[in-house]
């Protein structure tokens, strides 16, 4: 069998294997931490796989560059991929009519898709072009009992369901005017154009010191509709999706990375400091997060646990995570991990990693968090 078919076959059989027992699909350089359970921020082992969470990972690896195999993570809150696959051209091309459509299928409960992709060259140099995109569905109480009723807009339709106690027009009124409380969806990009990460080693009295720092120029865009109901001319509740300002704004963020290895010891700690400096997007919260790890190797088994978000200053907090590595051949790879919330798991083939997961861990190094 020749090799680029071969691996292709290969990447088809373990995606389409773990897509049966997952929502969450990632594939490409944070494939191999989201399979730890997020764990990993101490590891410096391969450059292509370990900079995209640690600034310093580059110098430590040794490494003089590597190539960042393209990565794709797809993650889902609410709705599932599949559910939400058939609605690709309304999630892609959103406006109005789309807002309103995706609210009336998705509104019995909080929808979340968000896509990121990250390529580029990682060394004591690295740099990397990273977009993430995230499109939200969040229905107000009234609106999921709406849509869990079927979405009725006749006066009778909503009696029949028992939405209102009569048919008469100031109570269908009163209850049009209430559906839409707190609805609204919402679409947001951030990429980088792009961000560069240098990072060097110093020789300590006590063991190896290498400090890393990521620069990111980051460009946003937020665009986000509210959705109301009113009563039109035939007597019928009907939706109207009203967009607010669209925020498009750009900011520098910079991360600061730290690994040490004690002098003759197989176990490495690692910090990182993730918007250090923050970018300030409009519409886009970026906190400072400090996160740190350890990380060793035992012949065959990587063994990583990290603290991530010591201050809890994002919306996830403060989560122990932890995960392993098993060299189970050469060139592949079994990983499995617990992210503090459910456990992960994944594979290494041929230098490709892959993970599947049911509840992604949010990866402390990106910008949009689910």
């Amino acid at each position: 069998m020749k090799v680029l078919p071969g691996l292709v076959l290969v990447c088809l059989a373990v995606l389409l294997a773990g897509a049966a027992c997952a929502s969450d699909i990632d594939f490409g350089s944070y494939a191999r931490s989201i399979a730890m359970g997020g764990a990993g921020l101490a590891l410096s082992d391969v450059a292509a796989d370990t900079v995209v969470t640690n600034p310093a990972a580059g110098a430590a690896s040794g490494a003089k560059m590597q190539f960042i195999f393209p990565s794709v993570d797809l993650d889902t809150r609410g709705a599932s991929l599949d559910e939400l696959r058939s609605r690709t051209d309304e999630i892609s091309s959103t406006g109005e009519s789309d807002a309103i459509k995706l609210a009336e299928d998705f509104g019995t409960r909080e929808t979340r898709l968000t896509a990121s992709f990250a390529t580029g060259v990682a060394g004591p140099l690295s740099v990397t072009a990273t977009g993430e995109a995230q499109g939200i569905i969040f229905p107000g109480a009234n609106f999921r009992g709406w849509v869990t009723a079927g979405h009725p807009t006749t006066p009778a339709g909503l009696l029949a369901a028992g939405l209102i106690p009569n048919v008469l027009p100031a109570t269908v009124a009163a209850y049009a005017a209430a559906v839409g409380n707190g609805t609204y969806v919402s679409g947001a990009l951030v990429y980088t154009t792009p961000s560069i990460a240098y990072g060097s080693g110093f020789a300590t009295r006590t063991g190896k010191l290498w400090v890393g720092g990521n620069a990111k120029l980051l460009r946003s865009d937020v665009r986000v509709w509210d959705l109301a109901a009113a009563v039109n001319v035939a007597g019928d509740v009907e939706l109207a999706a009203t967009e607010r300002p669209r925020l498009k704004d750009s900011g520098l963020g910079i991360d600061l990375g730290f690994i040490f290895q004690p002098a003759k010891s197989k176990v490495q700690y690692g910090m990182v400091i993730n918007n250090a400096v923050q970018p300030c997007l409009k519409g886009i919260p970026a906190p400072t997060a400090w996160s740190v790890g350890a990380a060793t190797t035992v012949k065959k088994l990587t063994i990583a646990a990290d603290l991530i978000d010591l201050s809890s200053a994002t919306g996830d907090g403060m989560r122990l995570r932890t995960g392993v590595e098993w060299a189970a051949a050469n060139k592949l790879a079994l990983r499995t991990g617990y992210s503090g919330k459910s456990f992960t798991w994944g594979v290494g083939i041929i230098g490709l990693n892959f993970a599947f997961t049911n509840d992604a861990p949010n990866m402390i190094s990106k910008t949009l968090t689910f």
